[in-house]
């Protein structure tokens, strides 16, 4: 099975992704790619937890800026409700709004390794 396929079936909206990439599904797939080690440099959780919101945010909106272009909705959502309660400095819920994200995140960035 595909990437692509595999990413449909977790529920990510792989058409609309790859209107944004003019058909071309290698891109497509280069581009997510790079999902894994920014989420794994981002370290939200781990700024949330020492209690620097502001990089927090910024990495949280860069989540949420890459997982929009790429079309996997349900992160983007999350990274888009997390900003919002780190905007709020609301650390509490946007850690437990990450907790909450966090074993669907794993399962798309183990998806996209191939492991």
């Amino acid at each position: 099975m595909s990437l692509t396929e595999q990413l449909k079936q977790q529920g990510v909206n792989v058409e609309e992704a790859l209107e944004r990439c003019m058909g071309n599904e290698a891109f497509y797939e280069r581009l997510l790619k790079k999902l894994p080690a920014e989420v794994e440099n981002r370290k939200v959780a781990e700024l949330i937890d020492a209690g620097d919101l502001a990089n927090a945010y910024e990495n949280a909106h860069a989540l949420k800026g890459l997982t929009g272009n790429l079309s996997v909705t349900p992160l983007y959502e999350a990274y888009t409700r997390i900003c919002s309660l780190l905007k709020e400095s609301n650390a509490s819920a946007a850690r437990a709004a990450i907790d909450d994200i966090l074993e669907y995140q794993n399962a798309i960035v183990s998806c996209i390794k191939g492991e």
